[in-house]
């Protein structure tokens, strides 16, 4: 369910209800930052991978 429809139901819905979307937003963009900052690791993991083997390529070559 994306914001927006959240964010719709919340206009419609009652005191407790209005809580609980709240809630469930709040997660969904915190969820939304986590992925990405994830992302950012798997990046950094493979460019760190990819580097190793290289390196390891050169030594053996060279060495």
């Amino acid at each position: 369910m994306s914001v927006d429809e959240l964010m719709v139901l919340e206009l419609g819905a009652g005191a407790d209800a209005s809580a609980k979307l709240r809630n469930q937003i709040v997660n969904y963009k915190l969820q939304k930052e986590l992925l990405k900052e994830n992302k950012n690791l798997v990046y950094a993991t493979w460019f760190l991978a990819v580097a190793t083997i290289i390196l390891s390529g050169v030594t053996l070559w060279f060495g």
